[in-house]
């Protein structure tokens, strides 16, 4: 894994303050988050789906809101994923009946 380095100079005074980590659970796993330099927080990963079951636990919850989910499935067929979201659960479900598919996701957030 790289490392992110960085550095500072600083001329005169100086205030710093709003300090961000820019990588908590970066990971290769199936769930996992990032803090990005802006503050937003990125949460990712799977669930399995169908048009009864799909509720994917963020790997580290929003504190404000989660502003926006988007999906996508590797499964054959028309599976559209419709979401909604909290600061800790993205209730993911499809159209379809059928066997849950699994529907991969990233939500963005505060």
């Amino acid at each position: 894994m790289a490392k992110l380095i960085t550095g500072t100079r600083v001329y005169g005074n100086a205030t710093i303050d709003n300090v961000l980590s820019l990588g908590s659970s970066a990971t290769n796993g199936s769930n996992g988050f990032v803090y990005l330099p802006s503050g937003l927080k990125l949460n990712w990963g799977y669930v399995a789906a169908n048009s009864s079951t799909g509720n994917a636990t963020f790997a580290s919850p929003y504190i404000l809101s989660c502003y926006s989910v988007t999906c996508t499935s590797q499964a054959s067929g028309n599976i559209v994923p419709y979401v909604t979201a909290n600061t800790t659960v993205a209730v993911i479900r499809t159209g379809s009946t059928a066997a849950a598919v699994n529907i991969y996701y990233m939500a963005i957030g505060y």
